[in-house]
């Protein structure tokens, strides 16, 4: 898979979310219908992928998503918890 700077969604907090491409052997080429981010994430690494082909809707999943990040020790330490008292 290759990734098209062009189909590219940049966010000064996350990077850049991207579209990737795939080129058949014939020429022809296959856009995915979804863009994708892969970050570090205390050392590991994570990625994302908002399903849409709509640049403004992914756009507005970016509030959401930078609070995922702000937040995960405390989103993680809640699911831990979640789990613990179950």
């Amino acid at each position: 898979m290759r990734t098209n700077p062009s189909f590219g969604i940049v966010d000064e907090t996350l990077g850049t979310l991207a579209r990737g491409y795939y080129v058949l052997s014939d020429g022809e080429r296959l856009d995915d219908d979804y863009y994708s981010l892969t970050c570090n994430v205390d050392g590991r690494t994570v990625s994302f992928i908002a399903h849409s082909l709509d640049p403004d809707a992914v756009r507005g999943m970016l509030p959401r998503l930078r609070h995922v990040f702000e937040q995960h020790h405390a989103l993680h330490r809640q699911a831990v918890e979640a789990i613990v008292n179950v």
